[in-house]
């Protein structure tokens, strides 16, 4: 996986060469800043590991932090923080008051009591309507952790379906679904899928993972794959009602949804995987240097490469695409929760696959750059013990649940309606 990540950035752009000269630890003073040298030359002994966590990230989005704003205007042309589009702002009811963090009122509909989310201030900058109207949606509720985990109960942020939907689905006695974003991402993710799915009557939920979102980080001790899973399986206990779901998931998102069926077969009845990592395993431990490899890896010039990879129509890889996948990095807390993670060890997939046995959907960008299906899709389908639908999805790269939502939400509707 590394030599992929780093032979698809010597084989591309200049862009793409400056990561690879990035990750070797070579000079950089002729195309950035000073700082910006003495930076890499920091992280001469732990590149290696610097490569391993930057494919986990292309790997699942391609949205990153903007960090070093001196060589991101020397190397690449792009608008300044300070530069962006003011014509879209936020409705009044979003605006905060100038405080770090703008508190959006949970959109829950009905009598239900609307919750607090907390928001970074930058929610203010994006421009795209879907991710404005997704981020009013947010809801959030306390989960009750094993003390192991955490020593208080844990705020979990996600986004819900209309209650109207929800409302059906209660009567027609159709069993939960709920997605899951990928690597170092948000429920922010879906935004393009959430409507297109609820204008097809499917009522769904995209929860925010441990230690990534806009969910808490206070009090919480571990945010380990053990500690994600007890999460993910308190809200299924907690706010699901312990009824058998539909669990999936984009890119680690959908190697999450693996781990759990695998430990939790009790609580999944079907999978739906979209461009899945079910056989990358194990994430490096970042050791002293860690905080700086963390800022490295959330630096605006490797998530817009990333970005890039993301997508087949590089139309869609805009600032703006990176500015939400950012968003959540601004949370109070995000960098510690994102190491801990990653010297917990991460993931080990490859043996659960083969543990699976319920009907899965299995969604693959027929352009995918990160993830090649013609390498990967073979040993799903091979590995997965139960029936597998297959389908790829035509001009769409690593993510089709943002770049061909329609497409993405017309199969998951006819996978739902075949198999129930």
């Amino acid at each position: 996986m590394v030599l992929r990540a780093v032979r698809a950035a010597e084989g591309l752009t200049e862009q793409r060469q400056w990561l690879s000269r990035l990750l070797q630890a070579q000079p950089l003073a002729s195309r950035a800043s000073r700082a910006t040298s003495r930076a890499t030359s920091c992280l001469r002994p732990t590149r290696s590991l610097i490569a391993v966590v930057l494919s986990l990230l292309a790997v699942s989005r391609g949205d990153f932090l903007c960090f070093v704003q001196g060589a991101q205007r020397q190397v690449w042309p792009w608008q300044s923080p300070g530069t962006w589009h003011k014509q879209n702002r936020l409705p009044d009811n979003l605006r905060g008051s100038g405080a770090s963090r703008r508190t959006v009122r949970a959109w829950s509909g009905g009598d239900q009591e609307r919750l607090q989310v907390r928001m970074p201030d930058a929610l203010i900058e994006i421009q795209e309507a879907l991710a404005q109207e997704a981020a009013a949606r947010y809801q959030r509720l306390e989960l009750q952790l094993p003390e192991v985990f955490s020593d208080r109960p844990v705020g979990a942020t996600f986004l819900g379906p209309s209650p109207a939907l929800a409302t059906a689905a209660a009567a027609k006695e159709q069993p939960p679904i709920l997605l899951l974003h990928g690597f170092d991402s948000s429920a922010l993710e879906f935004r393009r899928l959430l409507p297109e799915l609820e204008d097809r009557g499917v009522a769904v939920h995209f929860l925010d993972l441990l230690g990534w979102g806009f969910g808490d980080t206070e009090g919480v001790l571990d945010f380990s794959p053990a500690a994600k899973r007890a999460h993910l399986y308190a809200f299924w206990q907690q706010h699901l009602g312990s009824r058998p779901m539909v669990l999936g998931g984009a890119s680690l998102g959908g190697g999450i949804a693996i781990d759990f069926a695998a430990a939790h077969p009790e609580a999944v009845e079907r999978l739906v995987l979209i461009d899945a990592q079910g056989f990358i395993d194990g994430a490096p431990s970042l050791g002293p240097l860690g905080g700086l490899g963390i800022k490295l890896l959330g630096s605006w010039p490797l998530r817009s490469i990333a970005n890039q990879m993301a997508y087949y129509d590089k139309a869609l890889a805009t600032d703006d695409a990176i500015r939400i996948g950012r968003l959540h990095v601004e949370t109070e807390g995000w960098e510690a929760a994102s190491l801990n993670y990653l010297n917990s060890g991460g993931y080990t997939l490859s043996p659960l696959v083969s543990r699976v046995r319920v009907p899965t959907l299995l969604l693959w960008g027929e352009k995918d750059e990160i993830l090649d299906g013609t390498e990967v899709v073979p040993r799903f389908l091979e590995e997965l013990q139960g029936p597998v639908r297959l389908e790829w999805i035509p001009e769409s790269g690593h993510v089709p649940h943002l770049e061909q939502p329609q497409r993405t939400a017309e199969l998951i509707k006819d996978f739902l309606q075949s198999s129930s």
